[in-house]
């Protein structure tokens, strides 16, 4: 007889973090990396979210998993760690735009949960929760802010990666997400994790990781953060193991 007890999923989900952060000098995320929440409030039905399928432990497992990874944020790990969890400007101001866009569209959102007989109380929770995260990166300096010789070797790794954008679907954003990682890399002389559940993201990072040839625990990509109870129609591999794709003709080496 199995006496073990079924893994909390938030606790999984935050528990891998936590070993990422400890084996990497800076983490980066991107609002993908956050489970589900901005899904589950109707901003990115375009990214595959099966709302007709949200339940009601969606939502609080993805309030908790938001609230576990704030705390990350706030250098306060299981035993008091520091960690270098934080990310960019420009994934900084997407989050803000998203907050904005909530209040605009939380009716939308509220309408859709109660239609799955989901308490607007718990999404109100939720709301509140992925502020207070955009409060915290603002304030408490977990926005990356790099040398003038770190600013112009990611000008270099924008350029010459801007091409991925459409071999793996990327906007913006993710250009700037990976060129901030492999800056901190080659210029920095630091190791760095980028945090992302967007599976065009995770490839193009191996990609690049595999150009530059760096190992993983120099720029590792790392994703599965949704707890299991998240409906996502796509659920990435802890593993991607597609074949290497052929180079793009408009990358540049630096």
């Amino acid at each position: 007889m199995n006496n073990m007890e079924a893994s909390d999923p938030v606790d999984d989900s935050i528990n891998k973090i936590v070993e990422i952060a400890r084996s990497y000098d800076i983490v980066l995320f991107d609002p993908t990396s956050l489970g589900g929440v901005l899904e589950i409030l109707g901003l990115r039905e375009k990214r595959n979210f099966d709302y007709d399928n949200l339940r009601v432990t969606d939502v609080h497992e993805s309030e908790a998993f938001l609230q576990s990874f704030i705390e990350l944020v706030r250098f306060r790990g299981p035993n008091r760690e520091k960690y270098g969890i934080c990310t960019t400007d420009i994934i900084l101001s997407e989050l803000k735009g998203t907050a904005i866009e909530k209040f605009k569209n939380k009716g939308k959102a509220v309408d859709k949960c109660m239609r799955n007989k989901i308490p607007h109380e718990a999404v109100e929770r939720l709301i509140r929760a992925e502020n207070r995260l955009v409060s915290i990166l603002q304030n408490e300096g977990k926005v990356l802010s790099f040398s003038a010789e770190e600013k112009a070797t990611y000008n270099v790794c924008k350029r010459a990666y801007t091409g991925l954008q459409t071999v793996y679907r990327l906007n913006y954003p993710d250009i700037n997400f990976l060129s901030s990682g492999l800056a901190i890399v080659l210029e920095g002389n630091k190791s760095c994790a980028l945090l992302s559940n967007d599976i065009g993201v995770i490839e193009a990072g191996r990609y690049i990781a595999r150009n530059e040839v760096l190992a993983p625990a120099q720029l590792g990509m790392y994703g599965s953060f949704l707890p299991k109870g998240i409906p996502m129609r796509e659920h990435i591999p802890e593993c991607i193991t597609k074949d290497e794709k052929k180079r793009p003709s408009s990358i540049v080496s630096f």
